[in-house]
C-alpha cells in the first residue's frame, strides 16, 4: 500500500500522514479512526468529524496493552503544525484514553469531546 500518495481532499496534507502514523503506534481500527477524525476536523468536515470521533470513542474501554510513549503524538502534533492549545489539549486526552487502564480517564476524553461538538460553531 503506498502511503505517500493522497487521494483526493486537502485534509490529509501534511508530512507524517495519519495511516502511517497509526500503523506505527499499533493503534486498533477504533483507535485509528478517532485519531483519524480528531487531526483532520478544522480541516475538513468540522463539527461533523468531532461526532465521528465520539461514535468511535463511545466503543473505548479501558485497555491497558502497554504504556506508548507521549513523543510519538506530541511529534506528530508537532510536525504537522497543530498548535493550538485547545487542539492539542484533546489530543493528549485522547492519547491518554487509549493507554490507560481507568474508566474515569476514558470518560474524561469522551465527555471532553462532547464539549467541543456543543461549542462548534
Amino acid at each position: 500500500m503506498d502511503t505517500t500518495t493522497q487521494i483526493g481532499g486537502n485534509h490529509y496534507q501534511m508530512q507524517y500522514q495519519p495511516i502511517v502514523f497509526i500503523k506505527d503506534n499499533g493503534l486498533s481500527f477504533e483507535e485509528g479512526n478517532i485519531f483519524k477524525y480528531l487531526i483532520r476536523y478544522s480541516n475538513k468536515d468540522g463539527k461533523k468529524d468531532l461526532q465521528k470521533a465520539l461514535h468511535y470513542a463511545s466503543a473505548l474501554t479501558p485497555n491497558f496493552k502497554q504504556k506508548r510513549s507521549f513523543y510519538p503524538i506530541l511529534g506528530f502534533t508537532t510536525l504537522n503544525g497543530m498548535t493550538t492549545r485547545e487542539d492539542i489539549h484533546l489530543i493528549y486526552k485522547f492519547w491518554i484514553a487509549i493507554n490507560t487502564s481507568d474508566i474515569n480517564e476514558v470518560n474524561s476524553f469522551k465527555y471532553l469531546l462532547e464539549d467541543y461538538i456543543d461549542g462548534y460553531e
